[in-house]
């Protein structure tokens, strides 16, 4: 059997077909999650905790406490996320060298 020949027989099988596109649906919606979440712990979170309590707390000099200690307390509870994560990542990654 050749290329062409191989080539015909997989496009003439419907279910093979319906397989491909049943596997292409699945990694489509992970990608689209996955980038919604990539979003939103990159620049809406970060965003919120590092910019606005300290400007408003340097505007408005209201409640301290809670303007710097929970951007300092949001800050540590990401970090320590963002360590279990990488290192959850490290664990399960296998190189494809030798």
């Amino acid at each position: 059997m050749d290329y062409f020949q191989a080539k015909q027989i997989l496009e003439n099988d419907e279910k093979l077909k319906e397989n491909y596109q049943k596997i292409k649906e699945i990694a489509d919606r992970f990608y689209r999650n996955l980038n919604i979440v990539r979003n939103i712990i990159t620049y809406i979170i970060p965003f919120a905790f590092t910019a606005f309590y300290p400007a408003y707390y340097i505007l408005s000099g209201e409640n301290p406490l809670f303007n710097i200690g929970m951007t300092v307390l949001i800050a540590i509870v990401m970090m320590v996320v963002g360590v279990i994560v990488w290192n959850r990542g490290i664990r399960s990654y296998e190189s494809a060298g030798s």
